[in-house]
This record gives structure tokens, C-alpha cells and sequence, in this order.
């Protein structure tokens, strides 16, 4: 599977990762806090900056992608085609997203092992069916934003 790293300047790097525990090690150690201040920093200058994130795909062309929002919490996008077919004759294939808002490191991490486990369904179930979802981090930070995964 590779692994796109995205820093705030747009740097980019890429790694084939093919154990998904060490993926979700790479995901845990990298300095989010940082690279968002740098983000916001840029952003306040009027520089140009890019969202940090990081994006992994798998050799079917799926992605799950996520990255720091400013109050701690990770936003999550999962990209996919799906095959329509045209007229009942020519199959065409429709790129979907599915994104997720917000939700806590841990969430995200649980998605991504089971996108590692091939568990495609698992992430299309998780994830909302159409467009961003706010999983309930509010102002006080007191509700629980997980994404359920599995049964």
C-alpha cells in the first residue's frame, strides 16, 4: 500500500508501507500539532499552504486520506469507483467520497487497519453516505466523535 505524506509547505513523500500496524505507527508519530500550527501560521500570512495529511491506497485505487482539524480532532475522507454502467451496455466507472468532519486519532487509526484488512464494506458502513458529518465534537468536547467499525 502507499503512503502519501503531505506537509503544510506541500512537501510531499511517499512510502510503500505493507503491514498496517506500522502504518498506524507512522500516522501516530508524526507531529500533527506542529504541522497544523504551520498550516495556520501560513494561511494568517497569506503564504501558500497546504493541508497536512496523509493518504493511503491500496492497489485497487482506494484511498483513505485524514488530517488535523484546530481543535484536535482529524477529519477523514475515504475515495473509491464504483462501476455503473451506461444503458446497461458500458460500464463507467463514478469516483465516490465518503468524509468524515471530525473524529478522535483513534477513530481514524481503526479505519485505516481495517482499510489495511481489505475490509472495504466495513469503511463504506462507517463512514456517512454522502458528503461531511460532524460526529458530535462540540463546544465542550464532552460527547464521544468514534466512528464504529465492524458489527
Amino acid at each position: 500500500m502507499l503512503l502519501e505524506l503531505r506537509k503544510h509547505d506541500g512537501a510531499m513523500e511517499e512510502i510503500e508501507v505493507l503491514r498496517g500496524g506500522f502504518a498506524c505507527e507512522i500516522a501516530t508519530a508524526f507531529d500533527w500539532d506542529a504541522e497544523r500550527r504551520r498550516f495556520e501560521q501560513l494561511e494568517v500570512s497569506g503564504g501558500e499552504c497546504y493541508l497536512p495529511c496523509i493518504a493511503f491506497t491500496d492497489n485497487a485505487g482506494r484511498t483513505l486520506e485524514f488530517g488535523p482539524n484546530s481543535d484536535d480532532s482529524f477529519w477523514v475522507a475515504y475515495r473509491y469507483a464504483i462501476l455503473k454502467s451506461s444503458f446497461g451496455f458500458f460500464p463507467v466507472s463514478h469516483q465516490v467520497e465518503q468524509q468524515l468532519e471530525a473524529c478522535l486519532m483513534h477513530a481514524a487509526l481503526e479505519l485505516l487497519e481495517s482499510h489495511y484488512l481489505g475490509k472495504h464494506a466495513e469503511i463504506v458502513t462507517a463512514l456517512p453516505a454522502e458528503g461531511p458529518r460532524d460526529t458530535g465534537l462540540g463546544d465542550e468536547g464532552d460527547s464521544d466523535p468514534s466512528v464504529q467499525i465492524g458489527p
